[in-house]
């Protein structure tokens, strides 16, 4: 029977526990897509996706329940055989010995029957172990995954900065691949941003612009060059140092369960944000709508920010890291949900009010980069243009073709 359940057994509960998975992603994915599934009339098709893993998962456990209804029944079969058997046995034995051995030849049956059902006991146990087993298995190769990784980014013993140098931001030949893909997403980029400059990127999809930001907030690490913050070698830096001088704003905008005032003063320095220090960020990230809720900042915000819309959650993200005044602002496209006239009239306020503070700008619409103090258009990550709007239209044919599929000839020439 033990056999049974390491040979059958065993291996049906292990991948029970992996097709459980399979129906729960399928559940979260129908439920979190649940727009587009009415929007394409797919539900039949989701239904036989889940169908499919259902049926799956289901003659897994039919396989190992019945195993089991066998085994069960099996290993009490075998217990109360061996009971009858050895009182069977062991009444004919006492009936064939003599009077002064009855006794003890009683007292040695009952003692061998209590140790052979212990035995017995014991093996259905164990047979419960086998059982359990795998699924705890499962579960803590997953965790063992988590807890064993560990991360490539490693903080700096702390660096000296130079006064002189606070707020710029430098790229040295800077190289990046990803682990396990020999492609470089980034080849060779070269610049350098002064503090309260505006340097912008642009360029294709796939063309390495949000990788190059995320350098900037050490969210990986350059495979060749150098990136420098203040003038020193980003490594250089403890990471908590690091991530207070950047205010990096990703692309999606990610809003926590809680209030508009508890998503805008996010982070270990939260308490020491005052309510005008709050207000200050949302007018600058032109977060005016606040105004008009009837809790104002106290407002409940959803998971995930759903009860605001793309551009709202895009605002407050932008708040939230101006709440921190950073040295550096990073915006990995995000103003892309915002119209043009926001748009507009948040730039100009980030101009106005942080004219000190070095702003790294990843956009589609030229229209959101054209004021930017330097600009470089990315293609394949490589730098193939650098310079203002009015030199780039002059000497820089990939830029030329993204102006004109934004705007007329009329338009470009007066930007």
């Amino acid at each position: 029977m033990l056999v049974l359940t390491v040979v059958v057994v065993l291996p049906r509960f292990q991948r029970i526990q992996s097709l459980n998975d399979v129906v729960n992603r399928l559940v979260r994915e129908h439920l979190q897509g649940i727009r587009p599934v009415h929007a394409y009339n797919a539900e039949a098709y989701e239904q036989k996706k889940f169908a499919a893993a259902n049926q799956d998962i289901t003659d897994n456990n039919m396989v190992a329940t019945k195993t089991m209804a066998v085994i069960n029944p099996g290993m009490t079969a075998i217990s109360s055989g061996l009971t009858l058997a050895v009182y069977w046995i062991g009444a004919f034995l006492i009936a064939a010995a003599g009077a002064s051995a009855k006794l003890t030849l009683y007292s040695e049956m009952v003692v061998f029957s209590n140790y052979a059902m212990q035995i017995i006991m014991a093996f259905m146990l164990l047979n419960m172990v086998f059982v359990m087993l795998p699924r705890a298995q499962v579960s803590v190769r997953r965790v063992q995954e988590v807890i064993g990784t560990t991360s490539s980014i490693v903080s700096g013993a702390g660096a000296m900065v130079d006064e002189s140098q606070q707020g710029t931001v430098e790229f040295r030949d800077v190289s990046f691949s990803y682990p396990d893909d020999g492609a470089r997403v980034l080849s060779h980029v070269s610049f350098k941003a002064k503090q309260g400059e505006t340097i912008a990127f642009i360029g294709a999809t796939g063309s390495g612009k949000t990788t190059l930001v995320q350098l900037v907030d050490r969210l990986f690490d350059a495979t060749g060059g150098e990136v420098l913050i203040d003038g020193v070698p980003i490594q250089d830096f403890d990471l908590d140092d690091l991530h207070n001088r950047v205010g990096y704003i990703p692309q999606t905008a990610t809003l926590f369960k809680g209030t508009v005032k508890t998503n805008i003063c996010y982070g270990e320095a939260a308490a020491t944000r005052s309510d005008q220090e709050v207000e200050d960020a949302l007018a600058i990230a032109q977060a005016d709508f606040v105004q008009t809720l009837p809790a104002g900042t106290d407002a409940t915000i959803e998971q995930g920010g759903r009860n605001v819309s793309g551009g709202q959650r895009q605002r407050l993200a932008i708040a939230r890291a101006l709440a921190r005044k950073p040295e550096i602002l990073v915006f990995d496209d995000s103003f892309s949900a915002l119209d043009f006239a926001t748009d507009r009239a948040l730039r100009d306020a980030l101009e106005r009010e942080c004219a000190g503070t070095t702003r790294l700008i990843v956009a589609q619409r030229v229209s959101t980069i054209r004021d930017a103090d330097q600009i470089l258009v990315l293609d394949q990550g490589r730098v193939v243009g650098q310079g203002t709007h009015e030199e780039l239209l002059k000497s820089c044919k990939p830029y030329q073709e993204i102006v004109n599929s934004q705007m007329s000839a009329e338009e470009a020439a007066h930007v």
